[in-house]
């Protein structure tokens, strides 16, 4: 178990540093006031689309870099780090898009439903696994486990 809490920090300070990227990106195009060549002046988005955009970004990237790399190489950047994958409970193989899709989802949606705590909780659920096998609420949805290699 220590080894997914070390990487999950490490795949939350690689997305945080994307994160920040991003939405300072997004965010010096907040209020800006530009005219173009003809003299009009265009207006820059304002607080609420900026907002939008940067938690649609957030949404995506997160999604894009969780399902694509458990779906295509068994783990994130954290965790081939660490040496562990995540496979399929029944045989062993990599979860392919559906699992790793569903895996991503669990938390996330757990995360908006409680204003975040049931987020943490997804990701600690492991510990509290009965069946000695440290499967979260997200693998056993996902039918997926998480094994050292």
């Amino acid at each position: 178990m220590g080894k997914r809490l070390v990487a999950r920090a490490i795949d939350f300070l690689l997305l945080c540093t994307v994160f920040f990227l991003v939405l300072t990106r997004l965010a010096r195009g907040m209020n800006e006031v530009t005219i173009d060549e003809h003299g009009g002046i265009s207006e820059g988005r304002g607080f609420f689309q900026t907002f939008v955009l940067a938690f649609l970004s957030i949404a995506m990237i997160s999604l894009c870099y969780e399902v694509s790399m458990v779906a295509l190489r068994g783990g994130t950047l954290g965790k081939l780090f660490m040496g562990i994958r995540v496979v399929r409970s029944r045989d062993g193989s990599l979860p392919g898009w559906g699992p790793s899709a569903v895996r991503w989802v669990v938390p996330v949606i757990a995360c908006f439903t409680t204003c975040g705590f049931g987020g943490l909780i997804v990701f600690l659920s492991p510990f509290f696994d009965n069946g000695r096998r440290n499967q979260g609420w997200h693998d056993q949805a996902a039918g997926t486990i998480v094994i050292d290699v």
